[in-house]
């Protein structure tokens, strides 16, 4: 226990003991709060709280009450995410977009993850053979999540005119260049 709540248990203590049983147990002067932890969808930073009237309990009911006394201090566990950080092609437009590269449509986002071969196509022997600095297979949706890299890199790329989309439509239909350029390269 630490030196702060050991100070705080004996002051509490100590002011207790100085009460005569009169005053200690008006209610006039008395705050009893009883916290039964509950379940539910609220956020983390909600508290369930439910008060009960001391006049309205027993003589059996208030005994444990009149004991009751408790400082809790909240351990939070970080828990990870599944997913965070990954992204569905849609979304991976929409990011690139907001990132400054006109134009860019998911055509270009396919033309570019199987130019750079950071996936297999679809009906794969293999979907889990991708970069994953880059892409993951997502097997309970038996789809493809792209990570914030992914994005990051593309915009990069394409807003530093590395690679030249702006004859899109004829970059991507030169079906010869796919699998061809090497990443690291790029990066």
């Amino acid at each position: 226990m630490s030196r702060e709540v050991q100070d705080l248990a004996n002051f509490i203590r100590l002011y207790r003991d100085q009460l005569s049983d009169e005053v200690f147990q008006s209610q006039q002067y008395s705050v009893k709060l009883i916290a039964i932890p509950k379940v539910g969808n609220a956020s983390r930073s909600d508290l369930s709280v439910e008060f009960v009237k001391w006049d309205a309990l027993t003589t059996e009911e208030r005994e444990p009450v009149s004991k009751l006394l408790s400082i809790v201090k909240d351990k939070r566990v970080p828990v990870e995410g599944v997913n965070v950080g990954r992204h569905r092609p849609s979304a991976v437009v929409g990011r690139i977009l907001a990132g400054g590269v006109d134009g860019f449509n998911m055509a270009s986002h396919t033309f570019l993850w199987k130019t750079f071969g950071v996936r297999p196509s679809k009906g794969a022997a293999d979907p889990f053979a991708t970069n994953t600095k880059y892409c993951y297979y997502n097997e309970p949706h038996e789809d493809y999540l792209y990570t914030d890299a992914w994005v990051d890199f593309i915009v990069k790329v394409l807003r530093e005119r590395r690679l030249d989309m702006t004859q899109s439509k004829a970059v991507i239909s030169d079906k010869s260049i796919l699998g061809k350029l090497d990443i690291s390269h790029y990066e």
